[in-house]
């Protein structure tokens, strides 16, 4: 570990005021009970790259990778997949001829994602399209939700998938958007969180995040995004955390679609959705280019998160899926590629 800095004292004083109440709301057992808490059961592996994309299902990507169970074939070789429109006319999953997505279509709202699920039927996705009645969407494709990319769309993807481990039977923790799904890979559950109007972004879950617990050992974590600390960002940053029933009460009055877009030019990192505070802001938020010169020299944490700038690279429609796809590249290489690799598990959804 890097030596004690003013800003970890204080980071480690705030942990410690709250152990009492996270004391009385323990996790579920620890996989080996015999050990104490905190015992490393994994000593090969010293450290952990973590990269969340955004917003797209293993058969919109992988569904023809030909691993796994994806999309089955019909008599004629190809994806034959089909849900009904409001009309009852049958859409058939379909080659999508661009990278390029359509603004907000698919949605990805908790109640056009319960309508898509339709109760487990799985048979809600084109009649939830569009699920939100703003003039925007009104001239939504209801056919997009069927539409998946093959390995000539996205052949890092597809590489990567042909030769890791691969979930193909993973979903999302909340069948619902962004914020809460994040939420859930910091703690476990989203705190009641169902959409990414960031209104209750001020609470804390009870037992606390996985950020604490490894404060709480030693263990060194970093999220990494777009922008480094600087003095701009510091203020931009505080100035959300000191307002933010002011900066709910505006949202009210917004369009959706343009205030969910402010709240993440706000909150570019995943840590931010749980209440940081600027010790930790200043201890623990780096910028993109230190995690390519950590990576590259042998230097990553203990964990981290990587970030990809939300407004161009994460995948999230309307964006050109390949310059996310891109940014992946680039992340995995750097590791794969970096003096830690031997002992680093890198983990990308």
């Amino acid at each position: 570990m890097r030596g004690t800095t003013p800003w970890e004292r204080l980071e480690r004083q705030r942990l410690t005021k709250r152990s009492q109440h996270m004391e009385r709301a323990q996790p579920g057992l620890r996989p080996d009970p015999s050990q104490p808490a905190g015992a490393d059961r994994l000593p090969q592996v010293k450290h952990i790259v973590v990269l969340m994309m955004e917003n797209h299902s293993f058969d919109n990507y992988l569904g023809t990778l030909g691993r796994g169970e994806g999309l089955p074939l019909g008599s004629d070789g190809q994806p034959d997949a089909e849900n009904h429109d409001d009309s009852g006319r049958a859409v058939r999953a379909y080659h999508l001829p661009s990278t390029a997505q359509h603004s907000g279509d698919p949605c990805q709202s908790w109640r056009a994602a319960h309508e898509q699920f339709a109760e487990g039927k799985m048979t809600g996705f084109v009649a939830a399209t569009p699920a939100v009645t703003s003039a925007a969407y009104t001239a939504a494709d209801k056919s997009v939700a069927m539409g998946y990319w093959t390995a000539a769309d996205l052949q890092f993807y597809h590489g990567l998938a042909g030769t890791s481990p691969l979930a193909d039977h993973w979903f999302s923790s909340c069948l619902g958007p962004t914020f809460p799904n994040r939420r859930f890979l910091l703690a476990g559950t989203a705190h009641g969180l169902m959409d990414d109007l960031p209104v209750n972004l001020l609470d804390y879950p009870p037992a606390g995040t996985v950020l604490d617990v490894l404060t709480k050992y030693g263990k060194s974590w970093v999220n990494y995004h777009r922008d480094g600390v600087d003095q701009s960002q510091v203020r931009r940053y505080l100035r959300y955390r000191r307002r933010p029933s002011q900066h709910h009460l505006r949202a009210l009055g917004r369009p959706f679609q343009r205030t969910r877009e402010g709240v993440k030019r706000d909150l570019q990192f995943t840590a931010a959705l749980y209440p940081l505070g600027i010790a930790r802001y200043m201890v623990h938020i780096r910028g993109i280019d230190e995690f390519f010169a950590d990576a590259d020299a042998g230097n990553l944490p203990d964990f981290c998160i990587v970030d990809p700038d939300f407004d161009e690279y994460s995948e999230e429609n309307p964006q050109d899926i390949r310059k996310g796809e891109s940014f992946a590249a680039e992340v995995i290489h750097r590791v794969m590629h970096g003096k830690a690799w031997a002992d680093t598990e890198p983990f990308s959804s």
